[in-house]
């Protein structure tokens, strides 16, 4: 499972070269990002494209974990 900082971190930039210059090609990636808004689309697509797996077997995006949430444990109930 891959994780990523929120998309106005200063980790991003890093964490972006960690995900490119690793070969997931052949290998199970699920994508995991938590964020305070509501807008992880951008997010999520930007860790498949750096990824290139072609074995994606889940994504899960949390907003505001804490202020929803059985809607939390819904996706993640579904995920696992």
């Amino acid at each position: 499972m891959l994780s990523a900082p929120r998309l106005g971190s200063k980790n991003r930039a890093r964490h972006q070269k960690i995900l490119v210059a690793n070969d997931f090609s052949e290998k199970q990636v699920a994508c995991f990002i938590t964020l305070g808004g509501d807008k992880s689309e951008k997010t999520l697509e930007n860790m498949k494209a750096a990824v290139n797996s072609k074995l994606l077997v889940g994504e899960l995006a949390i907003s505001n974990a804490l202020e929803n949430q059985k809607v939390t444990e819904q996706k993640v109930g579904r995920l696992v």
